[in-house]
């Protein structure tokens, strides 16, 4: 019994910083992200350029970039954490989609892109897609 205690206190979860402008957004992924034992919210920010220093304090595994944000949009952002941070994984959650939206992340070097109207359906399997051996 000792040691399933022991192997359960190692296991290390996923640290996500979640960025986005809308206190509400925020919110709903934290409450959709605290039930799961493997995720751990390492933080938020409100936009992009907050969401550069919190990677840097923070050095979450995980960013959930919203893209219209003031001061640093989530695209740009996305493309100077891919460059600062390699090792950090951005998955994009936006309110668009469509062929260009989905070029525009994946040539910005996002892992993945999660559209806010599908947030509970997708949201889990995208996170599961991107760190398919679980936790780093």
């Amino acid at each position: 019994m000792e040691a399933d205690l022991s192997s359960k206190q190692q296991q290390r979860s996923i640290r996500v910083l979640v960025v986005d402008d809308s206190p509400l957004a925020r919110d709903g992924i934290r409450l959709l992200l605290d039930r799961r034992q493997e995720i751990e919210i390492a933080g938020f920010a409100g936009d992009g350029e907050e969401a550069l220093a919190q990677a840097k304090a923070l050095s979450p595994d995980l960013i959930l970039m919203d893209i219209e944000m003031p001061k640093l949009d989530g695209l740009k952002a996305t493309r100077m954490v891919r460059s600062l941070f390699p090792e950090i994984r951005v998955i994009i959650v936006t309110v668009n989609h469509g062929g260009e939206v989905y070029q525009n992340c994946i040539t910005s070097g996002a892992d993945g892109l999660v559209v806010k109207d599908r947030l509970y359906e997708d949201l889990l399997s995208e996170i599961q897609r991107v760190f398919p051996s679980g936790p780093p």
